[in-house]
């Protein structure tokens, strides 16, 4: 094949093709960068400015992967950013809302906050995961939606990587979201998902209108104070507020006059007051019909995350039951309309008690001892609170005690005995007068029936050998006797009630025991009767009792029978007995015969196997024994035998953040690892880059269980690297050329793919128009 000879025109078409290509090359090279597509996650901070302390909205959308899962776990991983977000003081109690929008218009339609048991904080403070009680099943297409507080800006503005995962403990893959932080002095123009210039993030989630009602005392037909907290909602949050409706269901409110009346704003959602409005009330009427009229002067226009609190004193509660509170807000020329619900309880004939049981406890119990006295004040009725009295018969002498002296003080809420909210800082004095300590706290608090009081002191001199009468006092309330007991041996058990439910207060001496009898405690299938607890080398305080719901044991053949929880304080436990009973026609049910039951104890969190032993049996159960290092959540199953138990942990997946990268850029890989066996192991899990060890984690899995671990490495040099986690491997490249932590989040549209692909296609048809006028000069 000769050469073809190209006429001038052709020879200047062909030069001008050449010059485009290199042209759309060089424009193509130069990294504008491409637009990210659209995600299925969103994390949004409000304020969005840097370094602040925000309230964080992350969204993630089912995909088809998690469709028909319950939902387990829910994990915002900040750590991939070069400056991460801080959520180290981020805890359960920091959760504003958290559901699940069903049809994707912003609003949660599924509320799903009673099933939320845990929010963990790990990597340095930067990854926080929320945890189910798996009682919501996923569809495709649902959007799981948490806010947060507490939640600390990245210092500087500019946009970082989050990466959000679904059910993270069942190898969900992360999906990263763009968390934009906006410089205070430089306001951004609000993003939207039609704008490609602006990431394709819109406005933060909005919240929904609700209203709480806390009544106290909940005592029905009490004269109480009614605490209400309205909260208007982001779509309402630029009108004035000109007057507020309040209409009880059943309560009377004609008591309540304007002096006994106050209003104010809690800004942060904490559940304090952080400014009074009772300048910018104008009136309030009470009216026959049930309605309290609040009037403003029109001066307050609330945010978007302010809670409004209205405390009305003298309201006469309704009868026992629950009841119903329409809340009506005028805001400009919007009337939103919002309810709420209360309960009342019924009251205990002929006493007006505060207190409904007391106990002090000496440790150590020694007689003439140097001792921590820690007392307990078990309420009868809800109740407000701002003193707390302990009272000593003139036998012991507690000296002078002041504010260093206090060791604990707060509410427990659960009947475990350990306290749930510190209320040390909130203490405003402590004083000792004939031979009384009284505690007083800075501002009013509230208890529920059967929470708890705890109030621990020391240095406290032990009396000699016997048996006290102290009493403990809230406010200016009736007494409660309570009894110390001072001497060794000595094993005694108080009996009291914590959310309806029996429970027992056990203190033993040193190396010493005790049994426990709980009747009736668990279902018709379990029932356990009765509890052996060693002690170890120091005197101890243990509380016991049934109930809370734990998961089931995963993993795990056959079919549970019962569930029995015994809750305890931190304590000196050294072994537990554990005497129970399975029901005979449950395990006829079952197919499964009486030497086939087991005993799961969750201790770590994990659940662990003991066997059993049959001691004997009545005419409708099978009697059963087992020992356990501790009091526990219990899970009696029945199934087959379990030979060969051995663990078998294998790592299901590895995922990257990103595979192609800039050098300085980190890249975050997270394993999920599953025990398929059906034993508890652990295994250390490697991860190697070209065969070279960089870092390695130790996992403890009980049988059935999974979980997920994270590695984070930083490549300086451009190339192609394997990085291997276990067996699995994947490949991740290095580009050359730009070092430094790249923009993590395009937000101009480039041309890169499109100028390759534009610059080949131009290239094949050079080629192929030359191809063919060879052809046709030889033909």
């Amino acid at each position: 094949m000769t050469s073809a000879t190209l006429d001038p025109r052709q020879a200047t078409l062909q030069r001008l093709l050449c010059e485009l290509v290199v042209s759309l090359l060089v424009v193509g090279a130069v990294g504008v960068p491409v637009t990210a597509a659209s995600t299925t996650v969103r994390v949004v901070a409000a304020p969005d400015d840097p370094g602040v302390t925000a309230t964080h909205t992350a969204t993630a959308v089912v995909g088809s992967k998690s469709a028909s899962d319950s939902l387990n776990g829910f994990t915002v991983d900040y750590s991939v950013s070069s400056s991460p977000a801080d959520v180290s003081n981020v805890g359960q109690n920091d959760v504003v809302r958290v559901g699940i929008d069903t049809d994707g218009d912003g609003t949660i339609d599924t509320d799903v906050s009673d099933d939320l048991g845990e929010a963990s904080v790990s990597n340095n403070g930067h990854t926080i995961k929320f945890g189910f009680g798996g009682s919501y099943s996923l569809a495709e297409n649902d959007t799981v939606v948490v806010e947060y507080n507490d939640t600390v800006n990245p210092d500087s503005a500019g946009t970082f990587d989050v990466n959000v995962t679904i059910n993270p403990q069942s190898a969900g893959t992360p999906s990263t979201a763009g968390l934009e932080i906006t410089s205070s002095s430089t306001p951004t123009p609000t993003p939207t998902p039609d704008d490609p210039d602006s990431g394709g993030e819109s406005e933060p989630e909005p919240t929904q209108p609700n209203v709480e009602v806390v009544t106290l005392p909940e005592a029905a037909s009490a004269s109480a104070t009614h605490q209400l907290r309205l909260h208007v909602g982001s779509a309402n949050a630029s009108e004035p507020i000109e007057g507020v409706v309040v209409d009880y269901e059943r309560a009377d409110p004609r008591p309540v006059s304007f002096s006994n009346v106050s209003v104010g704003v809690d800004t942060d959602r904490d559940g304090d007051v952080d400014a009074a409005l009772d300048d910018r009330v104008e009136s309030v009427e009470v009216n026959s019909d049930g309605t309290i009229h609040v009037g403003f002067d029109g001066a307050y226009t609330p945010d978007r995350d302010d809670v409004l609190q209205f405390v009305f004193e003298g309201v006469v509660n309704p009868p026992a039951g629950d009841h119903e509170v329409s809340v009506v807000a005028t805001l400009g020329s919007t009337n939103l309309t919002v309810t709420g619900n209360f309960s009342t309880t019924e009251s205990i004939s002929g006493t007006d008690d505060a207190i409904r049981q007391g106990f002090l406890v000496a440790s150590p119990p020694a007689a003439e001892a140097d001792a921590t006295h820690t007392a307990y004040a078990v309420a009868d009725t809800g109740v407000s609170v701002t003193q707390v009295t302990v009272g000593y018969p003139a036998a012991i002498d507690i000296g002078k005690l002041d504010r260093s002296n206090l060791t604990t003080f707060g509410i427990n809420r659960n009947g475990d005995g350990a306290v749930d909210s510190n209320l040390i800082a909130a203490v405003e004095s402590i004083e000792t007068d004939a031979n009384a300590v009284t505690v007083t706290l800075a501002d009013r608090q509230r208890l529920r029936a059967g929470e708890m009081f705890v109030v621990g002191f020391e240095p406290v001199r032990n009396p000699s050998l016997g048996t006290y009468a102290t009493a403990i006092r809230f406010d200016d309330r009736p007494t409660e006797r309570a009894t110390l007991v001072v001497g060794e041996p000595t094993t005694e058990v108080f009996e009291f009630e914590s959310n309806n439910e029996s429970r027992k207060l056990v203190r033993a001496s040193p190396a010493g025991s005790a049994n426990v009898s709980l009747d009736s405690v668990g279902s018709s299938d379990v029932e356990l009767q009765q509890l052996s607890i060693a002690f170890g080398n120091a005197s101890s305080s243990v509380v016991v009792g049934s109930g809370g719901d734990m998961p089931a044991p995963a993993g795990v053949r056959g079919q549970e029978l019962g569930e029995l929880t015994l809750q305890h304080s931190e304590g000196n436990v050294a072994g537990v007995t554990v005497e129970f009973t399975v029901a005979k026609s449950r395990l006829a049910e079952v197919q499964y015969g009486p030497r086939n039951v087991s005993l799961y104890y969750r201790q770590d969190g994990d659940w662990r196997r003991k066997e059993t032993g049959l001691v004997g049996e009545t005419a409708t159960a099978y009697q059963y024994r087992v020992e356990a290092a501790t009091l526990s959540s219990y899970s009696v199953w029945a199934g087959p035998s379990r030979p060969n138990r051995r663990p078998d942990i294998q790592i299901r997946e590895v995922a990257l953040n990103r595979s192609d990268i800039d050098p300085g850029t980190p890249v975050r890989v997270s394993v999920a690892a599953r025990n398929v066996g059906n034993a508890s192991g652990q295994q250390t899990i490697t991860a190697s880059i070209n065969g070279v060890v960089v870092e390695q984690s130790t996992v403890s899995l009980a049988a059935g269980g999974s979980t997920t671990v994270a590695f984070a490495h930083t490549f300086d040099r451009p190339g192609r690297y394997d990085l291997a986690i276990g067996d699995a491997s994947v490949s991740v490249r290095v580009r050359q050329g730009r070092t430094g932590t790249p923009s993590t989040r395009p937000t101009t549209p480039g041309f890169r793919v499109p100028v390759a692909l534009v610059a080949a296609a131009i290239v094949l048809l050079l080629e192929q128009s030359t191809t063919g006028e060879d052809t046709e000069d030889n033909s």
